[in-house]
């Protein structure tokens, strides 16, 4: 599992500098108000994926792990919407941009559910594949629009995006799916539906409390402290994309099988993703501060400060990122559910009393206590669930 864990994340990061690459390279070449309408489209797109999928990356792997395979429906659903919206950009001739960036989430929730096959199937060498294939695909098209042919607009640069990344997608999964017929019928479909909504909500709780401080630093304080804790919560979140990752090498793993003998795995996974995680903290608090004044400037330093606790709160959300999938498993929605609820609630209250009294320190503590009383909650509720079983 540690080899597809390595793996997945080598390639995220390989992902994330062509991602930063581009962003830098656009950056200096169109004037800030074009470079700002591409940020926000690219945005838009983003949500509106996640919007779109509802779900059912998540639902396919744990249906196809079940017996249940869902991936031509869904493929050939999202294929013909994305080409609808495709065509009516085309036909008015790129005045009503809604449709780009509708065009865009699906091509986006499409590539996503090619993910989720991969993963479904334990082919985590493929997945690594298609996903840094796919960024260069959309990177390639936008470096060559921009330094050949000189398009210096944001909704061109998106149309480049959309191009290149189309294509990419389009011969990563001729393999999986030849176009040469479709099927919109879904297998189980209010099962899958259901299970796939639980999977969404979810993402949504979690996204809420790891940006409900930002929110609220937001209204009491201001855009310069805003962007000084961004910094911090950025850098922590490095050592998350290694427990993401784990996670999803870990999911089709244990759908299937006895609940002791999930949770021993999970067990494992925890103890590995903690002993991993240790290593790089440690040195980031001892050698951290020149680090990030190197690579953010002398005004990020005290992001070096708030970015120390961001880290230490990584190892409690560690038992709640793997955890979660063991309840996912098993459908116990339930748990996660008011694990999260609870820590929203209480990173709420805290970021509300902390911040006026202690400032951007109050807030990292605030997240601190929110992410521990998550993951602890949610771990022992798995662990007393399996103690009932018995």
């Amino acid at each position: 599992m540690l080899r597809d864990t390595l793996l997945l994340t080598i390639s995220k990061l390989i992902v994330a500098l062509v991602a930063f690459f581009i962003n830098w390279y656009l950056a200096r070449i169109l004037v800030p108000e074009e470079f700002g309408v591409y940020s926000l489209l690219l945005n838009y797109v983003n949500f509106l994926g996640i919007l779109f999928l509802m779900g059912t990356n998540v639902s396919h792997v744990y249906y196809k792990n079940k017996g249940v395979n869902n991936f031509k429906a869904l493929i050939s659903i999202y294929g013909l919407l994305l080409i609808a919206f495709s065509l009516f950009y085309i036909v008015f001739s790129g005045k009503y941009v809604v449709f780009l960036v509708i065009a865009n989430s699906l091509l986006l929730a499409s590539f996503s559910l090619l993910n989720s096959d991969a993963q479904a199937d334990g082919k985590f060498l493929t997945y690594a594949k298609q996903i840094i294939f796919y960024s260069i695909g959309g990177a390639a098209f936008v470096f060559i629009g921009v330094f050949y042919f000189y398009f210096d607009e944001g909704q061109e640069i998106m149309v480049l995006s959309f191009t290149g990344s189309f294509f990419t997608f389009i011969l990563l999964s001729y393999s999986k799916y030849t176009y040469k017929a479709y099927n919109v019928k879904l297998k189980k479909t209010k099962e899958f539906l259901k299970y796939g909504a639980n999977g969404f909500f979810l993402n949504l709780q979690g996204q809420a409390l790891y940006f409900a401080d930002l929110i609220i630093i937001g209204a009491i304080m201001g855009a310069e402290d805003v962007a000084i804790y961004s910094v911090a919560a950025l850098i922590a979140k490095v050592m998350w994309l290694f427990i993401d990752t784990i996670g999803i090498v870990l999911f089709p793993k244990i759908i299937n099988g006895k609940y002791n003998e999930k949770l021993k795995k999970v067990n494992l996974a925890i103890f590995q993703t903690f002993i991993i995680c240790l290593i790089p903290a440690v040195i980031f608090v001892i050698f951290g501060l020149e680090g990030v004044i190197f690579a953010f400037g002398e005004q990020y330093e005290s992001s070096f400060y708030l970015a120390k606790i961001l880290v230490v709160s990584s190892f409690p959300l560690i038992l709640y990122k793997i955890s979660s999938r063991l309840v996912a498993s098993e459908s116990m929605w339930r748990i996660a559910h008011i694990a999260l609820f609870i820590s929203l609630l209480v990173n709420i209250i805290l970021n509300i009393i902390s911040i006026p009294a202690l400032g951007l320190i109050g807030a990292a503590y605030s997240s601190l206590i929110s992410y521990a009383i998550c993951g602890l909650y949610i771990y022992f509720k798995v662990c007393s669930h399996n103690a009932k079983s018995r």
